[in-house]
């Protein structure tokens, strides 16, 4: 039987909606102090900006859920970074 595929965003909220203790942390291996030890904690800078969009466009993100800008975000992040790979 073919499994059919689930987008990123549908996988995401089903984890999203999980109680802790029933995901399996079996293959998901402790860490300790050290293994922090000299992580760098990066979070990328955020610009508002004013932009004109399709309305469709707005209200399907809107239809996903609370914080369709940062979906907008993550979608324009994904096309960028494919450009970027595409140009070298």
């Amino acid at each position: 039987m073919k499994r059919k595929k689930q987008s990123i965003g549908s996988k995401l909220e089903q984890l999203d909606s999980m109680k802790d203790d029933a995901i399996d942390y079996a293959e998901i291996p402790p860490t300790t102090r050290e293994f922090w030890a000299d992580a760098t904690l990066i979070v990328p800078e955020k610009m508002p900006v004013s932009v004109r969009l399709d309305r469709d466009v707005v209200e399907w993100f809107k239809k996903q859920g609370p914080r369709y800008q940062t979906r907008i975000n993550a979608a324009l992040r994904a096309f960028v970074d494919h450009q970027k790979k595409m140009a070298r």
